[in-house]
C-alpha cells in the first residue's frame, strides 16, 4: 500500500508489483508510443518492461545441470523466449536502450524511491544537519 504523509511512500514492495507495476507500465507504453517507438507489438514491450526476458535460454540451462541436450530440454516456453529475442535483436539501438531505462526505472528506480522517507533515507542529510 501507499502512504501519503509526508508525502507519497511505498510499504508493500507486493502491492507495488501486483497492482501499480502494471498500470505505470501502460502508461509507460503510452509515452513510449508517443516518442514514435516502433519494431515490436505493445504486448511485446510491456512483456520486456515489466519482465525483460533473459537472453539465455532455459534449455541450455536445463541441458548443463541435466548433462543433456538442448534439444532434448528445449520447451515450448524456450522457443517463445527465443522468438522474442530475435524479434527485440532486430530493433534499432536507440530502442533497445529505452526499453532497458524503462525496465529499469519500472523495476528498481522508481520502488525504490517511493520507500524514501525523508531526508535522510535518500542520504542527503549528514549526522551534522
Amino acid at each position: 500500500s501507499l502512504q501519503s504523509m509526508p508525502h507519497l511512500t511505498l510499504l508493500n514492495v507486493d502491492f507495488y508489483e501486483t497492482r501499480l507495476k502494471p498500470l505505470l507500465a501502460k502508461w509507460l507504453l503510452l509515452f513510449i508510443k508517443s516518442q514514435l517507438f516502433v519494431g515490436l507489438s505493445d504486448e511485446d514491450t510491456l512483456s520486456y518492461i515489466t519482465r525483460r526476458p533473459g537472453l539465455f535460454s532455459t534449455a541450455s540451462q536445463r541441458a548443463k545441470a541435466n548433462k543433456t541436450t538442448v534439444e532434448e530440454e528445449t520447451s515450448a516456453e524456450d522457443k517463445e523466449v527465443a522468438a522474442f529475442v530475435a524479434r527485440v535483436s532486430t530493433l534499432d539501438e536507440s530502442y533497445i536502450k529505452v526499453l532497458n531505462l524503462s525496465f529499469e526505472w519500472l523495476t528498481c528506480y522508481l520502488p525504490h524511491i517511493w520507500q524514501k522517507v525523508d531526508r535522510v533515507s535518500y542520504g542527503i542529510m549528514n549526522h551534522d544537519d
